[in-house]
């Protein structure tokens, strides 16, 4: 089912969103493409027809023990998955309501209330998600013009919680610098999580749908060559930790979410913001990237909020920048084997 969609141009899934709406295995499609955790994509999906809902579950095969042992970023990433569903389903014309439920079942989308749409509308929005990528290099460190910037800030969630703080003074860059060095010192100190990522770095020769590819991690054919190795044995500890730096300082800007809470409401929120911020910033051509070792490690989200002046708990922090073309896209695995049509009424 990827292939039937996956070859198409924004233009021409527009014209099926458009011919079938709501066309839900096309939502599917593209919720499927949104970031996730090491991306574990670790969501499952059923369509009932007669209802004309979607259901989101929890996939308890992409559970990790040691790098998300709270859920905390598998439950962001589901929040991301919503925020794609929803970005399309408002430019077709839709409103779209979230609900919570248990018993397995984690989000229900239901559309309702079809007001007139835009076929540009829709296309910018599909183009948007097909583009949006994550990118872990680098990045080159030029400044964001004023004008752009204001367009972003004027983006962001200025609610109490989820709250997206942007940042682009160099001396608060550099200090999360720092501190995201000594936390990954701290975190790849841990072999259980170390071999647990490993788990998700696909090498060169051996691409997969899930995980991350090693090029993706590396600015060289050669270092992508031994990333893997280095990540498992736990050898050029320093120097890993020290990319992380470069990393960071090497933004042109940072986005932090905050949340009043830390509860899996909280998580998922912020998956949704999270990824509105990432689309957002695919729309202008900025590069974005995530960084999950200063919320996860003990305490260094609390670091965090003192050098930005919050006292609310971290959930995400998002690099921006402008970096070179991404090779070793990160793949996805056939819609087919998580999505699940039903015929049956609710």
């Amino acid at each position: 089912m990827n292939n039937t969609f996956s070859k198409k141009s924004a233009e021409e899934l527009a014209e099926i969103a458009m011919k079938e709406t709501p066309n839900l295995k096309l939502l599917s499609y593209l919720g499927h493409l949104a970031p996730s955790v090491h991306n574990t994509q670790p969501w499952l999906i059923e369509i009932n027809q007669p209802t004309n809902t979607l259901d989101v579950k929890l996939d308890p095969s992409k559970k990790l023990e040691h790098s998300d042992p709270t859920n905390r970023q598998t439950w962001i990433s589901l929040g991301a998955f919503a925020q794609n569903i929803v970005y399309v389903a408002e430019s077709l014309g839709f409103k779209t309501s979230i609900e919570q439920y248990s018993e397995g079942v984690i989000l229900r989308f239901k559309l309702s209330e079809k007001y007139k749409f835009s076929k540009n509308n829709i296309v910018t929005a599909i183009d948007t998600i097909l583009e949006r990528q994550t990118n872990r290099r680098v990045f080159n460190g030029a400044n964001i013009n004023q004008e752009m910037y204001k367009k972003l800030q004027q983006s962001v969630k200025k609610g109490f919680s989820p709250k997206t703080i942007l940042v682009k003074d160099r001396s608060t860059i550099d200090k999360l610098s720092l501190l995201s060095e000594k936390a990954v010192k701290l975190a790849f100190s841990s072999k259980d999580l170390r071999h647990e990522l490993n788990e998700y770095i696909n090498p060169i020769l051996r691409p997969k749908d899930i995980g991350i590819p090693a090029l993706a991690l590396a600015p060289s054919l050669l270092e992508a060559l031994w990333v893997k190795s280095s990540v498992s044995l736990g050898i050029f500890l320093n120097i890993n930790a020290r990319k992380e730096f470069k990393k960071i300082k090497s933004a042109s800007a940072l986005g932090l979410i905050f949340t009043k809470g830390d509860t899996k409401k909280d998580w998922l929120q912020t998956g949704l913001e999270y990824e509105k911020l990432c689309l957002e910033l695919t729309r202008l051509g900025l590069a974005h990237s995530t960084n999950a070792v200063l919320v996860e490690a003990p305490d260094y989200h609390k670091e965090v909020g003192e050098i930005i002046g919050s006292k609310m708990r971290l959930q995400i922090l998002v690099r921006i920048g402008y970096a070179g073309r991404i090779e070793g896209r990160s793949g996805r695995v056939p819609l087919g084997s998580i999505l699940h049509v039903t015929n049956n009424p609710i």
